[in-house]
């Protein structure tokens, strides 16, 4: 029992510890008009834009985006307050 607890804390430490931030996953719905101020607030969030997606017969636009959770607290409020509540969001915690 000894050895494997040797031989696993020896596996771990062999790497260099890492400190990981916790992302938070957001998909953001809103109309074309109001893309330069929720692009002004998501980088000064410091984000992770993954994509951009125009829907298909709608003049909607969906932005899919990473945000570190320290990053995220009163987020929806400033993305609702520079937007004139013109858009609609989902926030997840990813990883």
């Amino acid at each position: 029992m000894a050895t494997v607890k040797d031989v696993r804390r020896a596996a771990v430490f062999q790497h260099i510890p890492q400190l990981v931030k916790a992302m938070c996953y957001c998909k953001l719905n809103m109309r074309a008009y109001y893309l330069g101020p929720m692009y002004a607030v998501l980088f000064r969030r410091l984000a992770q834009v993954l994509k951009e997606e125009m829907q298909e017969g709608s003049p909607l636009i969906t932005v899919h985006a990473y945000v570190t959770l320290a990053e995220s607290f009163r987020f929806a409020d400033e993305l609702r307050k520079w937007t004139s509540r013109a858009v609609s969001m989902l926030i997840l915690l990813s990883h």
